[in-house]
C-alpha cells in the first residue's frame, strides 16, 4: 500500500483545497492508496524557544505544548 500526505497551507478552503481534495480523491480510485490532508490553517503550532531540550532528552521533553503530536484529519 502505498501513503500520500498532502499538506494545504492556504488560510481558505477554495480553490487550492478543492484541487488537494480532487488529486486525493483520484489517488485512491487507481487502487491501493492510503490519503491523508494536513490543513496546516486548522493545526495550533507555536514557535521553538530553543531550550534543547529535545536535543539533549528526546523530543517528548519539549515544553511547547501544541498540535505538533495530535493526529491529522482531512
Amino acid at each position: 500500500m502505498k501513503r500520500v500526505t498532502a499538506f494545504v497551507a492556504t488560510a481558505r478552503k477554495k480553490s487550492t483545497y478543492n484541487a488537494v481534495c480532487q488529486f486525493l480523491d483520484n489517488l485512491q480510485s487507481l487502487g491501493d492508496v492510503e490519503s491523508e490532508m494536513v490543513v496546516l490553517n486548522n493545526q495550533q503550532i507555536g514557535i521553538c524557544r530553543g531550550c534543547k531540550l529535545c536535543f539533549e532528552k528526546g523530543e517528548e521533553f519539549c515544553p511547547l505544548k501544541d498540535d505538533r503530536d495530535m493526529p491529522l484529519r482531512r
